[in-house]
């Protein structure tokens, strides 16, 4: 499949450097930030999300446009909880920043296949099947579907095993502010592709949605998944004061994603529980209901809160 023209010379434009994938979902973010006549994400306009700055047509037209793209990159990066953008456009080729930003200009994506994913859009063009571990995102207008269909509530938990590009978490957060005043549900991602998952976090921050939890993970292997989501939580034992019984116990968990323990290990549970690091079901048996509760006999299954 040929690439739509603009994205193509783009493309071209940033063959010569080693992060050519990094550079390109920079410059896609930054156009999308700063001009107008590109697709929202999620219904919001990102514009306001960064103020002042200059518009996209000024980068367009002034020769220092690679000045204007290492500063922006660099005090975007210092707002956002991560650096996801790539500067040192300075030091790249000769003429590279200048027909790359040409070459995007020229180009003119389609609102309705991608509701402002131009990133996800992006990343299924340009990468070869290999790179883009065989991804093919749902368009947008199928998301926003079954989105409104399930009619996520404030408040509620929204999970993507396989976020990609975040366009199932998008709709969701669009369909929840239009049928709920403006509401937002709480948003979690996996996917084990690291371009996508930064794509997915940009997109969120075009959506002016900061409190998402977007974990890169291999969602069909538990464990894995389970260890990456664990990682992202604060160190509950600086904050609780964990003793180390409970402390090796919540490693054991989210280690093995289950495990089952007697009734001896039921106080060390409870706080893990009540703390919200842990989720356990008492075996309601008939051995277990004879059984003294804190016996050896009791049997609890523990398992790691993923998304606390």
């Amino acid at each position: 499949m040929s690439l739509p023209r603009g994205l193509s010379e783009m493309w071209q434009a940033l063959a010569p450097c080693g992060d050519a994938i990094d550079r390109a979902i920079t410059l896609i973010f930054l156009r999308q930030l700063l001009d107008p006549s590109m697709p929202t994400v999620a219904g919001q306009d990102p514009r306001a999300l960064v103020s002042p700055a200059p518009p996209w047509e000024l980068i367009v037209a002034d020769e220092n446009r690679a000045c204007w793209l290492d500063a922006l990159a660099d005090r975007l990066n210092e707002l956002l909880p991560e650096p996801l953008l790539t500067a040192q456009w300075e030091t790249a080729p000769r003429g590279v920043a200048k027909q790359a930003v040409l070459g995007l200009t020229r180009w003119k994506p389609e609102q309705h296949t991608t509701g402002g994913d131009l990133l996800g859009d992006a990343l299924q063009q340009l990468r070869p099947g290999k790179a883009a571990h065989g991804a093919f995102y749902t368009p947008y207008n199928v998301s926003y579907m079954m989105a409104k269909i399930t009619n996520p509530k404030p408040g509620e938990s929204v999970c993507d095993p396989c976020c990609g590009s975040g366009r199932m978490l998008l709709a969701a957060l669009q369909a929840c502010r239009e049928n709920h005043h403006g509401g937002e549900p709480v948003l979690f991602g996996v996917d084990i592709d690291y371009d996508a998952i930064r794509a997915c976090k940009l997109n969120l921050v075009l959506a002016g949605y900061g409190k998402a939890q977007i974990e890169q993970a291999d969602s069909v292997n538990g464990r894995k998944m389970l260890k990456a989501a664990g990682a992202s939580q604060p160190d509950a034992g600086s904050e609780l004061r964990l003793t180390d019984a409970q402390r090796r116990l919540l490693a054991e968990v989210r280690d093995a994603g289950e495990h089952v323990y007697d009734g001896r290990r039921r106080k060390s549970i409870e706080v893990l529980e009540q703390a919200g690091l842990v989720t356990a079901t008492r075996d309601a048996g008939p051995s277990a209901r004879d059984s003294k509760k804190g016996s050896a006999a009791e049997r609890i299954t523990v398992q790691p809160r993923v998304f606390a």
